[in-house]
């Protein structure tokens, strides 16, 4: 993959002044005269020499740093550097210190491997909805072709160009006003005429979609595509993993092996933490709690989501609910956020949870079942009595989602171990 190239620009709104009858707008000889202003916004915005189309809110993660190959190390006497962001609590790295002698710098440069998060690439970005910028120089080009064209006066044409500020910058050009001219007078006419011709130019400049930048390193130009545009957020992250040098591991990876001797819940389990997250005894719940934050989430996945989203009242307010591993746990479930806690009065929240579920191959038999369960006894008794004559009948996935089921007994006792492996220099001989 080639390297990816970017510019960074700041926002420059630049501004018709109509706030006084003084300053307001008027037209000579068929010519806007007017005064602006500017101002920076403090935001960057970054452009690529990659076209690197918005296409979801996962567009940074997939296509933006599609060239990071994140590995899975289990080598002993490895170091680490954890970014931020990352679901990886320190008490839980710790089993792994003992166990394969791995440690954490603070020198990002010296250590084996870099811990990252999917929710790290995808934040350093965010999609920009400013489509109606003008890039860098383009900007002069557009004032230009406004004074060719004869509706601008020189004053006006001076007061536009004192706006510029520099190629780094990407101006927004606002020529709103509010005329209070009678309908149908010929001062309205000629406003309106004179203010279409100028948006007309604007617009077409702002819709352009690449750009020629001329690079005052190499002496070269290079072409910038617009539709690429983005707000950065992270600027350290960003520039390191636009281009990445380094070898990293995903957050989770890390967590799973952390996990890999804590508890399988069991279906068995389910009742008994139900009960504990309904008592009015709070260390009940704290305990229910604590059972799920420790357990092996990974393989416990659909368990634990479940109590998630639809008993999140209750653990909200257990006393270990801003304790550490509990943290770990809802960043891991961090997908089910806009679900968990409400009240589920449509099947949105029960979709979400099962293409969750089926996303990371966790829609086992006996869960779906009790998602299917807590439907029909939500909304089948406002309208059915157990008196009547109707029968229920189940609810089912639709064909194309039967596959993903996983039928349970499911065995986990036969999980394989993660396989440790020692370096050359390590050998005893």
């Amino acid at each position: 993959m080639s390297k990816i190239k970017y510019k960074k620009l700041e926002k420059v709104n630049v501004s018709l002044v109509n706030s006084d009858a003084i300053n307001k707008p008027s037209f000579i000889g068929n010519k806007l005269q007017a005064q602006f202003k500017s101002s920076v916004i403090s935001q960057d915005i970054v452009v690529f020499n990659k076209g690197i189309t918005f296409s979801s809110v996962n567009w940074a993660k997939n296509q933006l740093f599609g060239s990071i190959n994140t590995q899975e190390p289990s080598n002993k006497d490895l170091s680490f550097y954890r970014h931020k962001k990352i679901t990886l609590p320190r008490d839980k790295f710790a089993l792994l210190k003992d166990k394969l002698n791995w440690s954490v710098t603070r020198n990002d440069s010296n250590a084996d491997y870099h811990i990252i998060s999917k929710n790290l690439l995808q934040s350093t970005v965010e999609c920009s909805w400013t489509d109606t910028f003008i890039y860098g120089k383009e900007y002069i080009k557009c004032i230009k072709e406004l004074e060719a064209l004869g509706i601008i006066t020189e004053d006006t044409l001076i007061e536009l160009e004192y706006q510029y500020k520099g190629e780094p910058y990407a101006y927004v050009i606002n020529s709103y006003w509010y005329n209070n001219y009678g309908h149908n007078t010929p001062q309205k006419k000629t406003a309106d005429a004179v203010m279409s011709q100028f948006n007309k130019v604007v617009s077409r400049y702002a819709e352009c979609k690449t750009f020629i930048v001329n690079d005052d390193i190499n002496q070269e130009t290079e072409t910038f595509y617009k539709e690429s545009s983005c707000n950065l957020k992270e600027e350290k992250a960003f520039i390191e993993f636009l281009n990445p040098t380094k070898s990293y591991v995903l957050d989770e990876y890390i967590v799973n092996m952390c996990n890999a001797d804590s508890p399988v819940l069991k279906f068995d389990d389910f009742d008994m933490i139900k009960n504990l997250l309904k008592s009015n005894d709070k260390d009940d719940a704290a305990m229910a709690v604590n059972v799920l934050a420790n357990c092996n989430i990974e393989k416990s996945l659909d368990i634990v989501s479940y109590f998630f989203v639809f008993y999140h009242g209750w653990m909200r307010e257990s006393s270990i609910w801003n304790s550490v591993n509990v943290k770990s746990m809802r960043k891991a479930l961090s997908d089910l956020d806009h679900v968990a806690g409400y009240n589920h009065t449509n099947s949105y929240a029960y979709d979400a949870l099962v293409k969750f579920l089926i996303k990371n191959n966790s829609l086992t038999e006996f869960i779906f079942k009790k998602i299917a369960a807590r439907i029909t006894n939500k909304y089948t008794k406002i309208f059915f009595n157990k008196a009547g004559v109707f029968k229920i009948p189940e609810i089912e996935l639709k064909d194309n989602w039967k596959e993903s089921i996983i039928s349970y007994p499911l065995n986990f006792d036969n999980v394989p171990e993660i396989d440790v492996h020692v370096k050359e220099n390590d050998l005893p001989f």
